[in-house]
């Protein structure tokens, strides 16, 4: 479809890519989601915790939060509540050990890994008697839910109608470089510490396996921890086969369902090649926005706007693509 180049007002203050994805992580606090929270366990025998806000409406939105985030974070409870007052019923995934408890295995979750996601929708289907559903992810979720889109394709559940997506790292070789710039040092940093926290939860399962947890520091870029443990967990060669798998620019050509990606120009995550314009061209389904402002999963409207710019191009989206059901 074609490509927007949008450029809302951000609050003057927020100076630059930097504050704008900082500033809403800790400081934006939209009102909490009285959500219940079930574990589901795997085909696997692992378990994820998911949490559910139900109001017997017929359509529920399925919200998938970022790397090392949950469902608490400032973006899924933002979407969250707008989406609730729209009508909509929510479930909120938490990956495996993302929710406060340590799941069970060595494995937790990683980018090209869709399995969960699609235990999960199954088990909303088979146990619920929604009509739509809508699917909303941002940053690695934005990433698995791209991902998911595409490998299925034609064969994607009728029920899902639509899907939103922000701050999607497209393009996995261009975001793991991106992180690893000194400008970046920050947020890889963050990263790092709430994985090696995880990684000492299991402590017992990594010796097992062969791993000293205080390994962890040895390796000083994320390229050198999927080569570490990542790619030997997870089954992949190296982190240059893990890339490409995981990448939802191999995906987005296959999506069939009204999907839009909302990616701003000045994310500090996000190398040049997450723009995917040639594929948003290439495909009807597929809408495109580039924002110049907003930052990782910022987009702080100007004038107090209580919700966030991504938030609005969302149920606007959605809004407009439902109607035509």
């Amino acid at each position: 479809m074609p490509i927007e180049y949008t450029n809302f007002k951000r609050p003057k203050w927020l100076l630059n890519g930097h504050w704008e994805t900082v500033y809403p992580a800790l400081f934006r606090k939209p009102k909490p989601l009285p959500f219940v929270r079930r574990e589901l366990t795997l085909s696997d025998g692992d378990f994820i915790e998911v949490d559910y806000l139900q109001n017997g409406s017929s359509k529920v939105a399925l919200l998938l939060h970022g790397f090392e985030g949950s469902s608490q974070a400032q973006y899924i409870q933002g979407a969250g509540n707008v989406l609730k007052d729209v009508g909509y019923d929510l479930v909120a995934i938490n990956y495996r050990g993302c929710g406060g408890k340590a799941n069970k295995l060595l494995r937790g979750y990683h980018i090209a890994d869709t399995q969960d996601v699609t235990e999960l929708i199954n088990h909303i289907i088979e146990s619920f008697d929604y009509k739509t559903m809508v699917m909303v992810g941002f940053s690695f979720g934005g990433s698995v839910t791209l991902k998911y889109l595409g490998e299925n394709g034609n064969n994607v559940p009728s029920i899902i109608k639509a899907a939103f997506t922000a701050s999607v790292s497209t393009d996995l070789r261009g975001m793991s470089n991106q992180l690893n710039k000194p400008k970046n040092y920050f947020y890889q940093q963050r990263f790092f510490r709430r994985m090696k926290q995880k990684m000492k939860q299991k402590e017992v399962l990594m010796k097992a396996a062969g791993y000293n947890v205080n390994d962890f520091n040895k390796h000083k870029t994320f390229n050198a921890l999927d080569g570490w443990f990542t790619c030997p967990i997870y089954g992949f060669k190296n982190p240059e086969e893990y890339y490409e798998v995981g990448s939802p620019d191999n995906y987005i050509g296959e999506i069939t369902i009204p999907t839009m990606l909302v990616n701003a120009k000045n994310d500090p995550f996000l190398s040049e090649t997450c723009f995917p314009v040639d594929l948003a061209n290439q495909n009807a389904n597929f809408y495109l926005q580039i924002p110049q402002h907003g930052g990782h999963c910022g987009f702080t409207q100007q004038n107090n706007s209580t919700i966030s710019y991504a938030e609005q191009m969302m149920i606007e989206f959605f809004d407009k693509q439902l109607k035509k059901i």
